[in-house]
């Protein structure tokens, strides 16, 4: 697979690589979190409360309920402008590798 590109409107401009297992489907959804969210920053071996990860990573919280998430079979593949998550970081292993951008003003949000 040569890859795919994938754009979503809202956020600042913004780009992230990621990978998927080999011919994994590449249905994704995106939204905005929910409570009770979890994700693997990268460099960690589990994954935590997203709510706890933005705060972490001193995300205003007027901003947290608007970042686009970026999912993959249930789970959190990219926080939209702010980090992609472990499990699907770009190793140079066999997969399917992915790009995709935040196009728009800063802080508006999923369409």
């Amino acid at each position: 697979n040569g890859g795919e590109r994938v754009k979503v409107r809202g956020g600042s401009r913004a780009h992230c690589s990621f990978e998927l297992p080999p011919n994994s489907p590449p249905r994704f959804i995106i939204r905005n979190r929910r409570p009770g969210d979890r994700f693997q920053p990268l460099g960690m071996d589990k994954a935590k409360k997203l709510k706890d990860f933005l705060i972490d990573r001193k995300i205003a919280a007027d901003l947290r309920d608007r970042l686009p998430l970026l999912i993959w079979n249930e789970e959190i593949v990219w926080v939209g402008g702010v980090e992609v998550s472990e499990r699907f970081k770009v190793t140079g292993a066999e997969a399917d590798r992915y790009e995709v951008w935040l196009e728009g003003p800063v802080g508006t949000g999923v369409d």
